[in-house]
């Protein structure tokens, strides 16, 4: 007897459900416990109106051509002169340290790199109205 009548209870309500709402009105903290890694691949363009410090070792191999005419007096023959054509091979190391200014207007670069970004903790204001069904007989 008892079957039957939690069987016909189970088909009068089998299908109905009780509505229920629930009003929200929260601030949700969200920490994030690790850096976001952000990709950022792409062209862009610099302007830049800087100095920028330089040490650098410059190798220079040249030559240096050398064309004069040396005048000179000889006690018995007088003023004389004597052409002089020559090249020097010249070869060295230039070091240098300085400070030079960098102007760059719209150049072009490729960028392919990851940013870590630090996210500060934030506060999420929720203020909305839940609403639900919730069966009556909630086992099938």
């Amino acid at each position: 007897m008892v079957t039957r009548l939690l069987t016909g209870m189970r088909k009068a309500i089998h299908d109905r459900a009780f509505q229920l709402s629930v009003g929200v009105d929260e601030d949700i903290q969200v920490v994030l416990h690790e850096n976001l890694q952000i990709p950022i691949n792409g062209q862009v363009t610099i302007d830049l109106d800087d100095y920028a410090q330089v040490e650098a070792e410059i190798p220079v191999q040249t030559e240096l051509f050398i064309s004069t005419v040396v005048e000179t007096e000889i006690l018995k023959f007088g003023r004389v002169k004597i052409p002089i054509k020559t090249r020097v091979p010249l070869s060295f190391t230039l070091p240098i340290k300085a400070k030079v200014k960098v102007r760059l207007d719209g150049a072009s670069a490729s960028i392919r790199e990851s940013v870590s970004v630090n996210v500060p903790s934030l506060t999420i204001p929720v203020k909305t109205k839940l609403r639900t069904k919730i069966p009556f007989w909630p086992f099938g």
